[in-house]
């Protein structure tokens, strides 16, 4: 069962990639993120005053820690994801996200000392190879949007990775469900006077009820619901069985791109996105 719902998530995940596209040429990105994050933030907010979690209690030390993981989560992450999307495609997003544990062994190398071998620098360089091709694939002069899309992503991805790495002593101590929650909290409060600014300039008369609905996928089905069935997978098998299913986002997504939004899956995709996920799995490997 446990495999069933583990694909659910990847697709839950896949789609992701897809709808933020489709929401930001309606609503932009500064109010998506807010909109976002506000819906995760309100969700996680009633499930922690409703469940075993009210009774937690976040010791002064880890105060500052939780502010850090907030502002990585969704300021610098979620928004640095949606302004990313806005120029490239959903394939490159996933591709370039799929890239996470190649920034997570880079921080963890520089910033922690952790031992890297041969199997994680060839799985980190064939990965930087892969991407090169992607990023290259219309040229700078051709295409300065869809590069910047690329940059602004990548970003994105690196943020995730720093909150991946201080994130993990915190879920030990206090839960991932717990964490997670508190840290998208935070990040929405951080976020909302930025984004207020956006969304009290918007006429929203033009959203379509298609995009409202992909608001609420984007901060229900993504932030919670996929957020639940990830950390359920991983309490129940093995950690690298579930990078599996991750590893194969960034081809349901492309195929997902190409059947609604006609983007091409290229020469270039296909060999750069073969060389990112097999440096990820030496990453593993290792």
């Amino acid at each position: 069962m446990v495999y069933f719902w583990l694909t659910i998530q990847t697709l839950i995940a896949s789609l992701t990639h897809i709808i933020a596209k489709a929401v930001v040429k309606e609503i932009t990105p500064m109010t998506l993120t807010l909109l976002r994050s506000g819906i995760a933030g309100i969700g996680f907010g009633f499930l922690i005053s409703f469940s075993k979690y009210r009774r937690v209690r976040i010791a002064r030390e880890d105060k500052f820690k939780f502010f850090i993981l907030g502002l990585l989560a969704v300021p610098l992450n979620q928004g640095a994801f949606i302004f990313g999307i806005k120029y490239t495609t959903p394939g490159n997003a996933s591709l370039i996200y799929a890239m996470t544990p190649i920034f997570a062994l880079i921080f963890s190398a520089l910033f922690l000392g952790e031992k890297i071998n041969f199997y994680k620098v060839s799985g980190v360089l064939l990965s930087f190879i892969g991407i090169g091709i992607v990023f290259a694939e219309h040229g700078v002069n051709l295409n300065i949007e869809y590069l910047k899309g690329n940059i602004i992503i990548m970003f994105g991805a690196m943020f995730w990775a720093l909150y991946s790495i201080l994130g993990k002593p915190m879920i030990v101590k206090y839960g991932a469900v717990y964490v997670t929650g508190i840290a998208l909290i935070v990040g929405s409060l951080i976020y909302f006077p930025v984004g207020l600014y956006d969304f009290l300039r918007i006429d929203f008369s033009g959203v379509s009820f298609g995009s409202w609905l992909g608001v609420i996928y984007l901060g229900v089905g993504t932030s919670i619901f996929g957020y639940f069935l990830w950390y359920y997978a991983i309490g129940k098998i093995e950690a690298s069985k579930v990078v599996v299913f991750t590893n194969g986002q960034p081809i349901i997504t492309a195929i997902l791109g190409m059947l609604i939004f006609g983007n091409p899956i290229t020469l270039p995709f296909l060999i750069g996105g073969t060389l990112v996920v097999a440096g990820v799995f030496l990453v593993q490997l290792g």
